[in-house]
């Protein structure tokens, strides 16, 4: 082939032919090393692309009369030629070439068991990357600087990749660093690579890069060398001599791995097995295996290597090598003098100079080589005039991030932040959630760039009246938001938009796809099953799929027949297989002379396909529903709906445990324009729908009703923001003045209806491009935390300025439109140290005036200053691993989903809710008592308790009894005569209320009473919101009264100061155990409502008198040999809390489920600490 070279036929010195990728490539086959198989679309190629396309002479005529200091010109010169080169067809001998070379590739001997017959179906999935010319070469690194595609398939996909990679040579930072570095002449070839389907990956360094140390240090996962990447698992860590022999090794716990999935060529996250968690990764022959191919390329190569490796069918396959360019001691250097300004250090380096201010663009030629450049903020602008700089320093910028836990939305689901920027860095691409400020409508942007550091940032809340603290986003105050300023859209910086009680932007809808799925019947099928029902797969050791099952439980009573008839019809048609005849849940059965009949029925299919299908679409869940139509997401939010939702007082309710069936509702209701109402209230989500209620109700079968219209309206403005300058000309009726003082929101039908037709000209055009917006406005408001942390900085492909924009999402999911971020990348990657966020850099400092810049630290010296001696600093070493506590940990669950997983990580149940299994069923308690159908709600408790209790047997599982306030029961079928309180949460609840209506706590003790009977002996009760000993001896009479059995255990919560100070006569009175709730304890000492975002800075679980009580009851409780617990959030939330309770004595600590990992390390480590200072004493 002409333009065509494979690996083998390359070398070190086929640069001009495979540019220094390739080359490099080349080499390693060459020495032997077992490399992944590759073609190279060669340089050659891509000259007579450019001439038989008769571009070249443009090309150059354009690089020619483009001054690369001027960034304007270079970004324009940059996109002509991109845009020239991707738009020119391939020669057709070049074309057949490619095509023939993948074909070989595809269906080499390496991938022989995917060997089809050659109908291009299953084409192999490849790597496509530039190789330049100036690239991977020892005196200039230039990586970075072309194009890299992963997962690319098929012959388009590959072609139109390889187009990519010939125009990334002319990427603005490429032709910028060509012209600096004086290659006169570059060219790009085009490494084809095909991707290994690993069961181990990692990478390896033939030097230890914290210490300079000659060793091999290697880093190992389970599956794909992503896995490793994305920082969610410990590796493990081996240490060995450069010949091989093991040193030491540190086994990592590995809960998660990434896979490719065979079906769809997509990658998944799946869990590792069980014995594969603990278990060493690689073998000693696999290390001395890798140790001999990192010396052969160190001593090749004359410099220690960091080396990519995976492992593919017990075959290492080295698949990257590069020169570490950081090794040995990390240093520090000391400046002596006292500074003049601090800022925020992003790019490190001391430096001295001359001052050269520049606030505006016609500042910039006073600027020579080797000034100092102190500017109000950097910009794109700036990039030519920063080369020649031997620092810089800005009044602002740098610090506009956002936390590493945000989330953020791709075509393949949410992402966090921090793993946003790890892919990015590692070499991949993503596209994120954007808003086309022209077109008015949300678009997906390339990610251009990343940034990462430690700042100080707020905690905001974002919420209709403002007042809600918990759909909060951390953020830096200088973060520039999207608002509305006298209709125009703008950006202001979070902290004027606190200061001015400004509202801010939220977007609606998502990007529409080409291709979308038309699927009602599945889809209502899916969000049933995923509600009431259950599937599992089951594998073989080797992975392969062996068997499965598909569960779908209803009861069949009246109400239910029509929904249950239409999810089997559904499976039937949809799997092909049928439901066995229903199976009750609970088969007959005699326990202590008492028969049992279970209320459920299984609808069993114990077919694979079925099962597998669900899977797929669960793992997968959120792309899925990005690519639902809309009479799909309809279907799917009808199907949840039906299994565990309500529709009452106007509203539609779902209730979800699951925190990636909630990313999907939240993602089906931005297709349709839908901004539900998101609380969590004791582990559970709450769902509310508002908008397009009947729409979706018609779906249902079983939630049938019709929703009246609302009389006040979903998507809202604000007044002031938008009509102030304009007030006297569409103060309609009189009455828009007050809302325009207050900036009170206004409804958005409203203004459309009555504000929109007052207006002429100009004025109304506004207004109407303003509501032809998807975007309503909410009320942003601080909560009282600020900190410092790791935080992140994107920047998305955009030419206008407005639309340099992304959506975050808060921690409640509702979506934020936020400018881009702009830090001092540049400068970190021309090595120039850089001090941002000084606040008055520009005013300080004078022109002319000699200072030194220590970006180490972000400090700013006055005068030329002589560097001290540097300052070594020793690494941490990395904590043990964490083993077993003498304190219990708990989980605090409501709902079974998912119980047997976390039973296998904790010591039981700390806190079982049974209020939200009472909200589910959409029935007041008390109205069933009264209507004589107390078995009701017994069976209502026992369907929600049991599978609980049987997953945690034989681990305690503490059952609250009722305790839902009068506010959350007034929505309840039956709740309308619940009193009115203006405090509910000091009201008529928990304890108080069971005493006044002992039927509702009789009705909760027989339910464990009957589970007792069962065999259920794990399970026990404890009573809430009690104030006093004489309230417990009442529960007791009626405990009694029930006969309930010896073996459940009574025990209470204290919750209340009153409770706290008198837990002596409680422990008096027999109680098995006490539980701390720490949230209503905290309020009620406090007197501080912990819902007001006004007092939210004096709510403080770490008050002193608060832990006075905390202390006072532990220690009380361990007197009398009463378990001490305590289940509020506080621990789940506060590291020092887990802390002090360990050092108290408590006997055990109940968190929420993402808690439990981080809890037990924080115990394991202070009591180690508490066994170190007593072996001292």
């Amino acid at each position: 082939m002409e333009y065509i070279k494979w690996l083998d036929e390359l070398s070190k010195d086929s640069v001009n032919i495979a540019g220094g990728k390739g080359a490099n490539l080349g080499e390693m086959t060459r020495l032997g090393l077992p490399v992944p198989p590759a073609f190279v679309i060669t340089i050659n190629a891509f000259e007579k692309f450019i001439e038989i396309n008769k571009i070249k002479d443009l090309i150059e005529e354009l690089i020619k009369e483009c001054d690369v200091e001027n960034t304007t010109q270079l970004l324009e010169t940059s996109k002509k030629i991109k845009e020239l080169i991707v738009s020119q067809e391939y020669p057709a001998t070049i074309k057949n070439e490619i095509i023939e070379a993948y074909e070989t590739l595809s269906f080499s001997e390496v991938g022989k068991e995917l060997e089809i017959v050659r109908s291009g179906r299953d084409l192999a999935l490849v790597a496509v990357r530039s190789s330049a010319t100036a690239e991977d070469l020892p005196t200039a690194s230039f990586a970075g600087q072309q194009a890299s595609f992963l997962n690319v398939k098929g012959n388009k996909e590959l072609l139109d990749s390889v187009k990519e990679c010939f125009a990334s040579l002319y990427e603005p930072r490429a032709i910028f660093y060509r012209a600096k570095q004086g290659f006169k002449h570059a060219s790009i070839a085009v490494v084809v690579q095909k991707m290994i389907n690993s069961e181990k990956a990692g990478v390896m360094f033939t030097v230890n890069p914290a210490t300079g140390k000659d060793e091999i240090i290697i880093e190992a996962c389970w599956g794909l060398g992503e896995t490793l990447v994305s920082g969610r698992v410990t590796p493990d860590i081996y240490i060995a001599s450069k010949d091989g022999k093991l040193i030491d090794k540190k086994i990592g716990l590995k809960e998660l791995m990434r896979v490719r999935d065979l079906a769809t060529d997509k990658t998944e996250e799946i869990p590792v097995p069980r014995d594969k968690k603990g278990k060493q990764i690689l073998t000693e022959d696999e290390i001395a295996k890798l140790a001999h191919y990192g010396v052969i390329l160190e001593n090749h190569y004359g410099k220690p290597q960091d080396i990519e490796f995976a492992i593919e069918r017990n075959r290492i396959y080295i698949v990257q090598t590069r020169a570490i360019t950081t090794i040995g001691k990390v240093e520090e250097i000391k400046v002596v003098g006292e500074p003049i300004l601090k800022g925020l250090g992003v790019s490190p380096g001391i430096a001295s100079g001359i001052v050269k201010i520049v606030k505006e663009m016609k500042d910039i030629d006073k600027v020579e080589k080797g000034d100092i450049l102190v500017t109000t903020m950097t910009s794109p602008d700036l990039v030519p005039t920063m080369s020649k700089c031997a620092a810089i320093i800005t009044d602002s910028g740098g610090q506009t991030c956002i936390a590493g836990d945000t989330l953020l939305l791709t075509p393949e689901g949410f992402i966090t932040a921090k793993n946003l920027y790890e892919k990015i860095e590692k070499g991949g691409k993503a596209y994120i959630l954007s808003y086309d400020c022209f077109e008015n409508k949300p678009v997906w942007k390339k990610v251009k760039r990343t940034f990462r550091r430690i700042a100080k940032v707020i905690e905001v809340s974002i919420s209709q009246t403002g007042r809600l603290k918990d759909n909060s986003l951390v953020i830096t105050p200088d973060h520039k938001i999207y608002t509305y300023e006298k209709r125009d859209l703008v950006k202001k910086e979070l902290q004027k938009i606190l200061e001015n009680n400004l509202a801010v932007c939220v977007p609606l809808n998502l990007p529409e796809f080409d291709y979308e799925i038309s699927n009602p019947k599945l889809s209502y099928l899916v969000g049933s099953i995923l509600s009431d029902g259950c599937w599992r797969v089951f594998r073989g050791k080797s992975g392969n799929n062996r068997r499965g099952y598909v569960v779908f439980t209803q009861k069949n009573e009246e109400g239910k027949t029509e929904f249950i008839n239409t999810v089997v019809k559904y499976f039937q048609e949809i799997f092909g297989y049928s439901f066995s005849e229903p199976k009750e849940k609970i088969t007959e059965a005699e326990i202590r002379g008492k028969k049992l009949v279970g209320e459920a029925c299984d609808y069993a299919c114990y077919r694979l396909y079925p099962a597998l299908m669900l899977e797929k679409i669960y793992q997968h869940l959120s792309t899925y529903c990005l690519f639902l139509d809309e009479e799909s997401s309809i279907a799917f939010l009808a199907g949840l709906i039906d299994g565990d939702g309500t529709a009452y007082n106007n509203r539609i309710q779902i209730y979800v445990s699951d925190e990636n069936i909630l990313r999907a509702i939240m993602i089906s209701c931005l297709k349709l324009c839908i901004l539900p109402q998101i609380t969590k209230n004791r582990g559970i989500y709450n769902v509310q729908i508002v908008e397009r209620m009947n729409e979706i109700l018609d779906k249902c079968k079983r939630v049938k009703t019709k929703i009246e219209k609302r009389k006040i309206g979903t998507k809202f403005l604000a007044a002031k923001q938008i009509f102030a300058d304009i007030q006297d000309k569409v103060n309609w009726k009189g009455k828009l003045k007050p809302y325009i003082e207050k900036n009170l929101l206004i409804d958005k039908n409203k203004v459309a209806e009555r504000i929109l037709p007052m207006l002429k000209g100009s004025e109304k055009e506004e207004l109407e491009k303003m509501l032809s917006r998807n975007l309503v406005m909410l009320r942003i408001s601080k909560t009282g935390k600020t900190y410092e942390t790791e935080v992140f900085n994107f920047e998305v492909e955009s030419k206008e300025e407005i639309n340099k924009n992304y959506v975050v999402f808060t921690k409640r999911y509702t979506p934020l439109l936020v400018s881009n971020c702009h830090a001092a990348i540049v400068s970190r990657e021309m090595r120039i140290p850089c001090v941002v966020g000084t606040l008055a850099a520009t005013k300080v400092l004078k022109d002319g005036q000699e200072v030194t810049v220590d970006a180490y630290r972000g400090l700013i010296y006055p005068g030329i200053i002589e560097v001290g001696a540097p300052e070594i600093v020793v690494p941490e070493e990395e904590e043990e691993e964490i083993k077993p506590t003498i304190t219990q940990i708990k989980v605090n669950l409501a709902f079974p989903e998912g119980a047997e997983e976390v039973a296998k990580r904790v010591d039981g149940v700390g806190l079982l809710r049974i209020e939200h299994m009472i909200l589910k069923s959409g029935k007041h308690p008390i109205k069933l008592i009264r209507e004589g159908r107390k078995e009701e709600y017994i069976n209502i408790l026992l369907d929600g308790i049991r599978p609980i209790a049987k997953a945690f047997y034989p681990k305690p599982v503490w059952v609250r009894t009722l305790d839902a306030r009068t506010d959350e029961l007034r929505h309840l079928e039956g709740g309308e005569e619940e009193p009115k309180e203006d405090n509910p949460m000091l009201g008529w609840h928990g304890i108080r209320r069971s005493l006044d209506e002992p039927e509702l706590l009789k009705a909760e003790f027989e339910a464990i009473k009957s589970l007792h009977e069962e065999g259920l002996d794990n399970v026990h009760i404890m009573l809430p919101f009690i104030i006093s000993a004489d309230e417990f001896r009442k529960a007791k009479e009626i405990a009694l009264e029930v006969k309930l059995p010896r073996s459940c255990k009574l025990g209470i919560m204290v919750e209340v100061p009153s409770c706290a100070l008198t837990i002596e006569d409680f422990c008096k009175e027999g109680i098995a155990f006490a539980s701390i709730g720490s949230n209503d304890l905290t309020m009620l000492t406090l007197g501080v409502d912990r819902n007001n975002a006004k007092l939210s800075k004096l709510y403080s679980e770490m008050h002193p008198a608060v832990l006075r009580l905390i202390k006072e009851t532990i220690k009380t409780c361990n007197k009398y040999d009463v378990e001490s617990s305590i289940c509020g959030e506080a621990p789940s939330n506060i590291p020092e809390m887990v802390e002090f309770l360990v050092e108290c004595g408590i006997a055990s600590i109940s968190v929420n489920i993402d808690a439990i990992k981080r809890v037990r390390e924080i115990v394991a480590r202070t009591e180690k600490k508490l066994l170190e200072d007593l072996r001292r004493k």
